[in-house]
């Protein structure tokens, strides 16, 4: 889920059906954000990841099973029906057609996740897109049917590849180039990554260990801070506290906050980026699971429906998300 740069418009990737005509596209909510979800039809059917851009681009980037591969289409939010220019890399050939500046708009990392293809591919200023191999996820340190690749990002500070991987939370920095391991970081207690945030502007990491979040330094990769910000529930079956996890993190640096999903609590708690003490909380009518934030607006996808939840962050105290 991503937002347009003015405030003006939510989009999603889930493809959703037009009415009765059945025709595939990409979700989009509009301010005021009280109407119903509108179908922005597009040649791909919407069926892929949405990853924001910067300067009003965004991304799409999703398997083609027709040609064996992955194609990414970069697209303007003033015009989200339209792909400007598109990439792609399949068992047959490489290729790139349209707006070649659109490449410099989009992120530079992209996860593939298919034992048939490259782990990852990296995106050039010139629009082609180059396998990433990494020899450290095939040795024995990690399952590969159940620990994997769960995000990645570039550290603004050293152009270094930074992955998180699901399951363990592990927290891995890569050579761009050639995918090699130069460090790794194991989250205290932490048995989950969920998406890694970059803050550019404090050179600041953020990360998601189940319930847990983390702040840590950039290139140094040190945890900063940590808060618990999903407590444990008590579980009537086992007669006892269990641990549950967190949902998705958006970060808010005009505000000074970063806002975090809770599922098992029905709700959004906005907290400080330097104290990391609560300050905002939305109550929501369901589980949210992932989220994004203009101002006070939220929007979230209910964790086991897909639901669309609304709400609206309003000041709390500390004492609130305890």
């Amino acid at each position: 889920m991503i937002n347009s740069p003015d405030g003006s418009c939510f989009l999603d990737h889930f493809p959703w059906k037009h009415g009765d005509t059945g025709t595939p596209g990409i979700w989009r909510l509009s301010a005021p954000f009280n109407g119903p979800p509108e179908v922005v039809p597009f040649p791909t059917g919407g069926n892929g990841g949405l990853l924001q851009g910067d300067n009003g681009w965004f991304g799409i980037w999703r398997k083609n099973d027709a040609a064996d591969g992955f194609e990414l289409h970069a697209c303007k939010f003033s015009e989200p029906s339209r792909s400007q220019a598109r990439c792609w890399w399949s068992t047959g050939g490489v290729g790139e057609e349209g707006d070649q500046s659109a490449w410099l708009h989009l992120p530079r990392f992209y996860l593939a996740n298919d034992p048939k293809f490259p782990l990852a591919f990296a995106l050039t200023v010139e629009g082609q897109l180059r396998p990433l191999q990494f020899d450290w996820y095939n040795d024995e340190t990690y399952d590969r049917g159940y620990e994997y690749l769960a995000c990645l990002v570039s550290d603004p500070t050293s152009g270094d590849l930074i992955i998180g991987m699901h399951r363990s939370g592990d927290i891995n920095v890569c050579h761009p180039e050639t995918g090699g391991l130069k460090k790794r970081l194991s989250l205290a207690d932490a048995s989950h990554s969920s998406k890694l945030i970059v803050g550019a502007e404090r050179n600041v990491l953020w990360a998601m260990g189940y319930d847990t979040i983390f702040r840590l330094t950039l290139p140094q990769l040190e945890v900063e801070a940590s808060r618990l910000v999903q407590p444990p529930i008590y579980n009537r079956d086992f007669k006892r506290q269990t641990r549950h996890f967190a949902g998705g993190m958006f970060l808010q640096p005009e505000r000074r906050r970063i806002c975090v999903a809770r599922p098992y609590s029905g709700d959004v708690i906005g907290f400080d980026t330097d104290t990391l003490l609560p300050v905002a909380e939305a109550k929501l009518n369901g589980e949210p699971l992932d989220l994004a934030v203009v101002g006070d607006e939220l929007i979230a996808r209910a964790w086991k429906t897909g639901d669309l939840l609304r709400g609206r962050l309003a000041r709390v105290s500390s004492s609130s998300a305890e």
